[in-house]
């Protein structure tokens, strides 16, 4: 895989010129992830012996390790030409459903450029049909863990949503405010933080929430168990 860049430099600049003859891609032994992602990058021209060895090179790691970079994978997308970027995540997606999970908010994540949403990202509707197409081919206990960890990730980030009219008030307020809404929340059976997705919650200290500074949005910190 070291020698890789030797074969690309010398093949891109003749395809320019000529038919490059990249047939040895087909038996080259693969790059790690990151290596196989960049090769969408647009210096690479979107040539369709590159792009379908990227897609051999991930698709024979270990799903947990293409976990790693998700980020990267959801920005190639920006550069998909044939597709491929998005085959693979669909099809890794229902492999893995801690992939699938960590793609979705990646997506949802881009799909807007500013903190407000309200500017939207080019690749919106492409990120949009995609999580639908997801989300559509989970089924059976897939989808049930899927229901599940969405449902309570959704029930703790509202609380932000939920403190914004007491943005002014005083931080023994907000508190309050937090404190009730902490209260409500339901701890299902195997749901996680996104962030460590190898710990499974099985509590929160109701107590533990605590506003933090913002003038524009209302972040607060909680701790759970």
């Amino acid at each position: 895989p070291g020698a890789l860049k030797y074969l690309l430099e010398e093949h891109l600049k003749l395809a320019k010129k000529e038919n490059a003859d990249l047939k040895w891609l087909q038996y080259w032994a693969a790059v790690s992830p990151v290596e196989a992602i960049d090769l969408f990058q647009p210096e690479y021209e979107s040539h369709p012996m590159v792009l379908q060895y990227a897609m051999r090179s991930l698709e024979q790691h270990p799903v947990e390790l293409t976990f790693f970079y998700v980020p990267q994978v959801v920005q190639a997308l920006r550069t998909d030409a044939y597709g491929y970027v998005e085959h693979f995540i669909f099809e890794t997606s229902k492999i893995s459903q801690l992939f699938c999970h960590q793609i979705i908010w990646n997506m949802k994540a881009n799909s807007y450029r500013d903190d407000n949403a309200e500017e939207e990202d080019p690749m919106k509707p492409t990120l949009d049909r995609m999580v639908d197409n997801i989300v559509n081919a989970l089924s059976g206990e897939a989808q049930d863990f899927y229901e599940r960890e969405f449902g309570f990730f959704n029930e703790v980030t509202s609380i932000s949503g939920k403190l914004k009219p007491f943005i002014k008030k005083s931080k023994p307020e907000k508190k309050a405010k937090i404190d009730e809404e902490m209260a409500k929340i339901k701890v299902d059976p195997g749901v996680y933080l996104p962030s460590n997705a190898d710990g499974v919650v099985v509590d929160l200290d109701r107590k533990s929430g605590r506003p933090l500074q913002s003038h524009a949005k209302a972040p607060f910190m909680a701790t759970f168990k």
